[in-house]
């Protein structure tokens, strides 16, 4: 989704991030994400800025600029400020779950009868207002009651201290955003308000007769409409844009709102990617099966929820008109797009839709008789069902998920009838909490206008959030309008940069916010964020782009990327680390060289070791502090994961996890993030190691730290160039025999040496030393070097004898004296924290919670 899209934004509102008011209900609802992983924004990053009640901000309005530009004392937005405090506690909160979440969990169903209930006759009160009630199955959910008082009494809605008529006047001055303004969008605007006020979900005022006794709660916002992808222009309410008026900032809607909605309604909501990316890579790869996905959309979204009585005023804006037409204000009924608490109060009903689906699903197959638009889920493309591999199977497998207003269905079918049996349980979910209207289909909630389009129809191929998913390849692509938007804005900003032109800031923090979304599906992007989150930090209004610069070169290779990406899709086995690595690699660097080791886990290889001498002008760089320690300790797994290549094989690697472990805690937390804030050498080698691994097609790595006096292995090859006199080796075959001599290994096993080859290494020096390097000389690589000594045999199983056999037994003992502890224990005991290992927590941290049985279910433990 794009973040800033809404024209004419004032500028403290750019300049403070705040975009949530810009986007649709999905984005509004995942927030900023722009500092996170991508698996990490598609597992729950994205909903921490609306899960815990927002303070009210502090000071008083009416005073001036003494008081500060938010408030007494208050030199930052409270928005953005209380964004970050619940980005951080939510972070620790989430992780504490992940932890506790056994690794073994599926985020797939299985199908089992537990329940015997059938869709019942609705009984809707007639006092309700809005367009959602509990009934059926809902009234059984633990938020029936909650979601009865939204329907009679509104959602609660608070939003500070009641703005003065001198605000008011102001407001309506600045009237709506420039966007609203255009003839074509005033004209769409009125058809579609026509449209709401025959619902009862708005309803115009002229502002000469509202002012001469204004509610208590009137509050105005301007009015923008922006380009959609099915309409020409989508409305929505700014109630982030803060006012200048009478020589102060008037806080917006949004700064000064009282979080009332309820938390847990959101917190399963930035997962559900992630979730479906997990549940597409844990399908069995070999087995012939049918994957089908449907998506079903809630028309109307958050208008079919109500505000409290007289709460509406808040969310008032001026009508967009031609000049000369008298004031006319608009005060809408429903929940607002662009107010921070719609998302929560939404979500509460969707969630709740959700959870009564999964009930009836855990019914018997063909129990829930016929939907009125059953048929529609059954004209997607997608071969028969019956006959196939799958009846062999005695249990039908799904994931029921949504995202805002979108549900989503994934399932693993063994008939027609179990297909049948999901679409009608989502589609009765639905009505249980959104009234279906018998009278014309046309106003369901279930959008009849997308069913006929075949949105909601089972396919093996199907688009759902922005990503196209293929159930039989296991694979995800960008879907075509979204990697079209963002190819011309490479294009366009990569142009400006030729032409020697500036690039607005704005419209790079766009293309930014854009590409951190495409990483999620294309791993080997995070890599090239490096630059351009350094250019973020500027607050210039534009971006000056040089031709040959880090950052040139980086849009360059997302261009590159997204290209092949359409080509060649992801596996989703790619985006999914793995608890139990095939290989692993330890590594070391020092100021005379790089030293490490390579060996078998789960899969078998020939065990290596190598060692690279760093040339002087390297040596003196960083003795002038040019490059650090941390530099050099990331070059080293570079190298490392290029004879990992050489000796392993790409092939071997294609779909593989992988285990690197360095005693350099800066290196690591760097290969974690795959970006840099401050080291721009850190920054280049991240790229071309992102564009090896994509080259390799491996899976996420999962770098680890190794304390440094367990590193030995390391430590010798990388210090055997004049460090100590007994591990100097001017020959490769002294060396060798010396090693294999100090790390014996199993059943009469030998390391063999792996000589990288010059054309390789000077690449490596060149990163260290320049500033340019183009991806095509990484993408097409000479011969990596050759392996000399003894072949001996593939082994795997070796990561807890190597460690066993790294270990500086006297610096342990000379520590163990220093801090009077024992320091001895197993290679497991030290490396692994309980009874986890080490890379069994970082995969926890980098997994999705799976979805609770019920949104209201207590988050202090994981289900």
């Amino acid at each position: 989704t794009a973040r800033g899209d809404v024209p004419n934004l004032s500028p403290l509102a750019k300049a403070s991030g705040d975009v949530l008011s810009n986007l649709s209900p999905r984005a509004q609802a995942s927030g900023d994400v722009s500092n996170l992983s991508p698996l990490a924004q598609a597992s729950g990053e994205a909903s921490d800025i609306s899960i815990l009640p927002l303070a009210q901000a502090s000071g008083d309005r009416n005073m001036k600029n003494d008081y500060g530009r938010y408030g007494k004392g208050a030199t930052t937005r409270p928005l953005t400020t209380t964004r970050r405090e619940l980005r951080y506690s939510n972070k620790a909160k989430r992780q504490k779950l992940q932890l506790e979440q056994d690794l073994q969990t599926s985020y797939w169903s299985t199908h089992s009868v537990d329940s015997s209930i059938k869709p019942s006759k609705r009984e809707l009160p007639q006092t309700y207002r809005g367009q959602m009630y509990p009934s059926g199955e809902a009234l059984n959910h633990p938020a029936a009651e909650l979601l009865e008082k939204y329907a009679t009494t509104g959602c609660p809605v608070e939003t500070g201290p009641n703005w003065t008529m001198e605000q008011l006047e102001a407001a309506v001055a600045r009237g709506p955003h420039s966007s609203a303004l255009v003839p074509e969008a005033m004209q769409q605007h009125a058809e579609e308000l026509e449209i709401k006020i025959q619902k009862g979900q708005a309803r115009v005022v002229l502002w000469e007769e509202l002012k001469k006794n204004p509610p208590p709660q009137l509050k105005m916002s301007p009015f923008a409409m922006i380009p959609h992808k099915s309409k020409p222009f989508r409305g929505i309410l700014d109630l982030s844009f803060i006012l200048k008026t009478l020589g102060y900032d008037l806080l917006s809607v949004n700064d000064r709102t009282v979080r009332t909605a309820p938390p847990e309604s959101l917190d399963q909501l930035g997962h559900e990617l992630a979730r479906i990316i997990c549940a597409v890579a844990e399908a069995d790869e070999h087995e012939t099966i049918l994957f089908a996905k449907a998506k079903w959309d809630v028309k109307d979204g958050f208008w079919r929820l109500v505000c409290g009585e007289g709460a509406e005023y808040n969310f008032a804006y001026v009508m967009p008109q031609p000049p000369g037409e008298p004031i006319r204000i608009v005060i809408p009924t429903s929940l607002q797009m662009g107010w921070v608490e719609s998302p929560g109060y939404f979500c509460a009903a969707s969630e709740t839709a959700r959870d009564v689906a999964d009930t009836y699903v855990r019914t018997p197959i063909g129990s829930l008789g016929s939907h009125k638009f059953l048929h529609l889920t059954q004209t997607g493309d997608y071969p028969t069902v019956e006959g196939s591999q799958r009846d062999l199977i005695s249990f039908l497998k799904y994931y029921i998920g949504v995202f805002v207003d979108d549900f989503i269905s994934l399932v693993i079918p063994r008939t027609q009838a179990d297909l049948d049996h999901v679409a009608s349980a989502i589609l009765h979910g639905i009505h249980d909490v959104f009234p279906p209207n018998d009278s014309d289909d046309n106003e369901d909630p279930t959008s009849l206008k997308k069913l006929l389009k075949g949105e909601g129809a089972w396919a093996v191929v199907k688009e759902i959030l922005g990503w196209v998913f293929d159930g039989d390849a296991k694979t995800i692509e960008l879907a075509p309008a979204q990697a079209a938007d963002r190819l011309n804005l490479l294009e366009e900003c990569l142009t400006a940069a030729r032409k020697g032109k500036a690039f607005p800031m704005a419209k790079f923090q766009k293309l930014v916010g854009k590409l951190r979304d495409t990483a999620i599906g294309i791993p080997a992007g995070l890599g090239l964020m490096s630059p351009l989150n350094a250019a973020l930090s500027s607050e210039r209004e534009y971006v000056y782009i040089g031709k040959k610069t880090p950052l040139f070169l980086c849009l360059s290779d997302w261009k590159f990327l997204i290209k092949v990406s359409i080509k060649e899709p992801t596996k989703c086995r790619e985006l999914v680390a793995a608890d139990n690595p095939g290989y692993c690699g330890i590594v070391d660097s020092s100021k005379h060289g790089v030293g490490g080791v390579v060996f078998g886990h789960r899969k078998s290889c020939h065990p290596h070791v190598f060692r690279f001498k760093w040339p002087k002008e390297v040596q003196e760089a960083f003795d002038k502090g040019h490059i650090s320690i941390s530099d050099l300790e990331l070059a080293g797994l570079l190298l490392l994961w290029i004879t990992m290549e050489g000796c392993i094989g790409p092939d071997n690697l294609k779909h593989e996890h992988v285990c690197l472990l360095s005693d350099n805690d800066p290196s690591v937390n760097w290969l974690e993030r795959m970006s840099s804030k401050k080291s721009i050498v850190a920054g280049r080698i991240l790229r071309i190691l992102s564009i090896r691994m994509r080259h390799c097609r491996a899976s996420p790595l999962t770098p680890l730290h190794i304390p440094g006096v367990h590193n030995r292995i390391a430590d010798i090859p990388s210090r055997s160039f004049g460090y100590k006199k007994e591990w100097h080796f001017e020959l490769d075959t002294d060396f060798l025999h010396f090693f294999n001599k100090l790390f014996p290994l199993p059943n009469q096993g030998c390391w063999q040496l792996f000589n990288l080859r010059p054309t390789i290494t000077s690449r490596v020096i060149s990163l260290l030393l320049q500033p340019h390097a183009q991806m095509h000389v990484w993408l097409r690589l000479p011969k990596l070097g050759e392996s000399i000594g003894n072949t001996g045999r593939c082994m795997q199983n070796l990561f807890e004898h190597v460690l066993t056999l790294t270990r500086d037994e006297q610096a342990i003992q000379q520590k163990s004296m220093s801090l009077g502890v024992s320091q001895h224990g197993s290679a497991q005991d030290i490396m692994a924290e309980g009874n986890k290992s080490p890379w069994q927590q970082y995969v926890q941290l980098s997994r999705p919670l799976a979805r609770r049985s019920q949104w209201t279910q207590d988050t202090t433990h994981s289900s």
